[in-house]
């Protein structure tokens, strides 16, 4: 493994050295001058990096310039992947911070081009207000949650009663239990449980996430020790939608129905 790692650092010493392997992929073949006028840096610098480069074996100097050979070639493409799932790990910090990692199989990489909505100290609902804001226009749904606010309860049920929406619900027993117990949701739940078109099905376990399929996106959302939610991320990617689809599958073939 030590020479993997010396690669890996060589690469990445030197910011000018990945910024060339990526113009020569995009340009097949560059003279030095060329790379100089790319990267904005001086012809001695050009000059080093490029000389490196074809001494590590990554790109061939022949008279018309420079150009990558097929190790480097390889080499960028996965240099290029490495670099854009670390831009999506950082930029979605907020949200996997309090994810159980051995619960969520997402291949993260699926999540690049997701939108976040992560709460502050200014606005601690963002999460929970970005999720009924959904609500409020969705033809359907069906989530996957171990915690019910009464924001959401009341637009999902507004939205089939009214609206003529249809929706699903799986929610935790032990949810469900605080909910029933709580006077000032009993109204509400006596409605929701009188709706034909808002079926809710009962989980009798933990559900690590939440999960929501509301009409074209889906919606991950995390929670602390707390239960206060803390980010969510939304997503139209076909593939987060496929993954959406086989984990709402594997919750709501084991819970109840509510009776």
């Amino acid at each position: 493994m030590s020479g993997v790692f010396e690669a890996i650092d060589f690469l990445t010493r030197s910011q000018n050295r990945a910024r060339i392997l990526e113009l020569l992929d995009d340009r097949e073949c560059c003279r030095r001058r060329d790379c100089e006028e790319h990267l904005g840096v001086s012809r001695t610098t050009v000059q080093r990096n490029l000389d490196a480069l074809v001494e590590q074996g990554w790109v061939r100097e022949h008279n018309d310039g420079y150009e990558l050979n097929a190790s480097g070639q390889r080499l960028y493409e996965t240099f290029s992947e490495f670099a854009d799932s670390v831009e999506t790990i950082e930029r979605l910090q907020p949200f996997l911070r309090w994810l159980p990692p051995d619960e969520f199989d997402l291949d993260i990489a699926h999540l690049a081009d997701a939108e976040m909505t992560v709460a502050s100290s200014n606005n601690p609902y963002a999460p929970v207000n970005r999720h009924v804001d959904a609500l409020q226009s969705a033809d359907e749904f069906r989530i996957c949650t171990s915690v019910i606010g009464r924001d959401a309860m009341e637009q999902s049920w507004r939205r089939v009663v009214d609206d003529g929406g249809k929706g699903e619900v799986v929610v935790t027993a032990s949810a469900l239990s605080s909910i029933q117990e709580d006077s000032t949701y009993s109204e509400l739940f006596e409605n929701i449980r009188g709706t034909s078109a808002l079926s809710v099905y009962v989980y009798d376990g933990e559900i690590p996430f939440y999960l929501g399929l509301i009409d074209d996106i889906v919606q991950i959302g995390v929670e602390d020790a707390e239960q206060i939610p803390r980010a969510l991320v939304e997503s139209e990617s076909q593939s987060v939608r496929e993954w959406a689809e086989q984990r709402y599958s594997q919750f709501k073939q084991v819970a109840e129905p509510l009776q």
